[in-house]
């Protein structure tokens, strides 16, 4: 099974062919029948391909719908290569890219969320961010985690054996409003498996646990970068880690960490002269537009670089420039101006357009110039409540925004002998338009609607048809049948002129629906009977009855005691004068010899002799037409011509 749109090409080339033989089956069947002498017959036609096709196309459904594929990842064919839909399974981000971007709505995550005595936590915010990997260092247009050409160790902080109970491994912060979190994994999630941001660790606590699926239960580990890494591969499906949290001191504001030797990387500027310039002179704009304070850009440090106290204020109006000066525009489509620039370049001066990681890696490379440390991360914005504490996090909620590393000291005590506490956090800076993220998310999570996308339903429910697709399908059509349903009730019972116009549609709709469906019954039933399919006693008669009723429209019935062949003699004697009253007379007594043998003689008939029955009635219809008499029309004699117009 191939999964692009290869797969629709040969899905109709199968069913060509199926078609294609079942025809053959039925000419040879037909030309060879249990006699062996050949007969002329022709192709099958549309009622027989479709009695054919339409039993195969439901137990298709049926096994389709019950025995969907499982974890499988949607990707669109680009120009260069394919661009996934969601969180990225490398090492690195690739702004060289152009295509476009389809997000997917598969489940990637599903999380249930509890306090310490097990009452569930519905107060997830709506915009909860899911951590997956970082991205520390930028080269020509590529963020790793490493730097090119090396790696990135990794140091154990936590180890647990198989015997240990769960409760040896989750740390307990012994705070009131810690909670804990449960994570069963729907997809891949590649190298670095998501966990709630911020992550609360104080001290070398790894406040994550993972259970295998062999039962065994093994603990993160954390690199120097202080991301929270996994010892074996998530199996999705069958893997489920927990991790102990605790609220965040302020909504965009991790806990407060301690700063290593490696985050010096995070201040270096990166190797664009360009860049440094124009955000110098876009700080100056800000600030002359009331957007900055001017001290912000006024009090420098003895190095000349922005006074870390006023890293904050900074990092939030480059923020806000990116995400709402209306000069940048959220786009899924993503492509190159100037391929000879550097990507990150090309987006700020030319192109303006882009998703989440062209954002996210302009701002980043912004601070990176003014020397404010900062790095990418990947991970998930937004999750879906289904209630009583259970969340789902989707692929179409990946996302990528930046942290800076800021200066956060307290206000002084009252008595005043020392200064506040210092402190350094990471302050979370989405600079993607929210307004257009959002509304792409949303859309993205939903089947159908008034903006019905095919693309979009050939991709879920055809290539890339899981169960997650499927559960999900059918909730939306639940959905939007219930709204239909609770709209339609409200306005058909409101007392406006509206509400009573639509009862009257109503009545006139349901009228000519109830007609149209008894008339679609008879005329199936009518087909049935003439394709042998009806197996009701008597059935096959039908044409006996059929004759019956065309006779009785020209005031012909037989009695009460009457046999058919008697029947038949009236219509001869009747009807004598008539020009073909033979030919009535002889489709008439066909058929009443063929009734006598199928009701009397318990001899059924074969289907080529109910179709040619059913074929004399259409005659017999034809042959009972009103007569036209031409006698009083004048006729002319050989080369004699008629009389024009205006001749006496």
């Amino acid at each position: 099974m191939t999964d692009d749109g290869v797969f629709g090409l040969l899905l109709l080339l199968y069913v060509a062919s199926a078609l294609w033989s079942l025809s053959l089956f039925f000419l040879y069947r037909e030309n060879q029948g249990h006699t062996g002498s050949p007969r002329e017959v022709g192709t099958p036609g549309w009622p027989q391909l479709l009695s054919w096709l339409a039993p195969v196309l439901l137990v298709a459904l049926i096994g389709f719908l019950t025995l969907p594929r499982s974890q499988a990842t949607w990707q669109i064919p680009t120009a260069e290569g394919k661009l996934e839909s969601g969180a990225p399974e490398e090492a690195k981000l690739d702004l060289h890219r152009t295509g476009e971007l389809s997000l997917d709505n598969e489940v990637v995550l599903e999380v249930r969320a509890a306090y310490r005595d097990g009452r569930p936590k519905n107060d997830l915010p709506a915009d909860q961010r899911w951590r997956g990997q970082v991205f520390r260092h930028y080269d020509k247009g590529e963020w790793q985690r490493a730097p090119r050409g090396s790696s990135t160790p990794q140091q154990p902080r936590a180890v647990a054996t198989a015997d240990m109970p769960r409760e040896v491994t989750l740390p307990d912060f012994g705070r009131s409003d810690q909670y804990y979190l449960t994570y069963f994994v729907r997809a891949p999630l590649g190298p670095a498996p998501v966990v709630s941001d911020p992550v609360y660790r104080p001290g070398n606590a790894i406040p994550v646990v993972t259970l295998y699926p062999d039962g065994r239960l093994g603990a993160w580990s954390s690199d120097l970068e202080g991301t929270l890494r996994i010892r074996e591969k998530v199996v999705p499906g069958k893997t489920r880690y927990w991790q102990v949290t605790v609220p965040p001191p302020a909504p965009d504001i991790s806990h407060p960490v301690e700063l290593n030797p490696m985050m010096t990387e995070l201040r270096r500027p990166p190797d664009l002269p360009e860049l440094t310039a124009w955000t110098e002179s876009l700080l100056r704009r800000l600030v002359s537009e009331g957007r900055l304070s001017a001290a912000a850009i006024d009090d420098r440090s003895a190095d000349g670089t922005i006074n870390p106290i006023r890293y904050y204020e900074v990092a939030k109006a480059l923020e806000a420039y990116l995400s709402t000066s209306g000069e940048y525009v959220y786009s899924l489509t993503l492509e190159r101006r100037h391929p000879s620039i550097d990507p990150t370049l090309d987006f700020l001066f030319h192109t303006r357009s882009g998703h989440c990681t062209r954002f996210a890696s302009a701002l980043a490379l912004m601070l990176r110039s003014l020397q404010i440390p900062c790095q990418v991360v990947t991970g998930f914005r937004g999750v879906d409540s289904d209630g009583d504490g259970s969340y789902t996090v989707r692929q179409c909620h990946a996302h990528t925004w930046v942290e800076a590393l800021i200066f956060v000291q307290q206000p002084a005590p009252p008595h005043g002998m020392h200064h506040g506490d210092e402190s350094w956090h990471w302050l979370t800076l989405d600079p993607t338009p929210s307004e257009a993220a959002v509304e792409a998310t949303a859309a993205s999570s939903r089947f159908f609607g008034f903006d019905l996308d095919p693309k979009k339903l050939y991709r879920n429910l055809i290539v890339g048809f899981t169960p997650e697709n499927r559960d999900e399908f059918f909730n939306d059509v639940g959905k939007a049948a219930r709204t239909a349903w609770q709209t339609f009730r409200r306005e058909i019972f409101s007392a406006t002129p509206q509400g009573f116009r639509l009862r009257i549609a109503v009545a006139l709709a349901g009228a000519v629906m109830v007609a149209a469906g008894w008339l679609a019954l008879r005329w199936l039933k009518a087909r049935l009977i003439r394709w042998g399919v009806w197996s009701a006693p008597y059935a096959k008669s039908r044409f006996y009855a059929d004759m019956l009723r065309v006779l009785a429209r020209h005031g012909l019935k037989p009695s009460p005691a009457q046999t058919p062949r008697e029947f038949v003699d009236q219509i001869a004697r009747k009807w004598a004068d008539r020009p073909n009253v033979m030919e009535i007379v002889g489709l008439a007594s066909q058929n009443a010899e063929l009734y006598y043998r199928e009701r009397f003689g318990c001899l059924p008939a074969s289907r080529d002799e109910l179709r040619q029955a059913h074929d004399r009635v259409r005659q017999l219809r034809r042959a009972l037409r009103p007569h036209i008499e031409f006698s009083a029309v004048p006729r002319y004699n050989d080369g004699q011509t008629p009389p024009r117009l205006g001749d006496s």
